[in-house]
């Protein structure tokens, strides 16, 4: 069997969140895309994206979601826990200044 070697250059973990990005702005410019390519961009074009996202988002686990989030947390609690310090020298350098 070959190596698979895909066609993009980001972390395939981003794949997801890069494909909503993709959607958004896809969406906000609809019009300017139908508009220079009438044949790639039809109506159809959204439904078949949005089905294809709904694939990815099938085959992310929930296991690997649950601890991706668990690390989101960790990394806000570690901010929150450091922020009094933080503002208290910024209290003293303004009062200082």
């Amino acid at each position: 069997m070959a190596d698979v070697s895909p066609k993009f250059n980001f972390r395939i973990a981003e794949l997801l969140s890069l494909g909503c990005l993709l959607r958004a702005s896809y969406v906000r410019d609809q019009a300017a895309l139908a508009d220079l390519l009438p044949d790639d961009y039809t109506p159809a074009y959204l439904a078949g994206y949005d089905e294809q996202i709904a694939a990815v988002e099938k085959l992310v686990r929930t296991s690997v979601t649950v601890t991706e989030r668990a690390v989101i947390t960790t990394r806000i609690a570690e901010a929150l826990a450091a922020l009094p310090q933080l503002l208290d020298h910024l209290e003293a350098r303004v009062r200082k200044a």
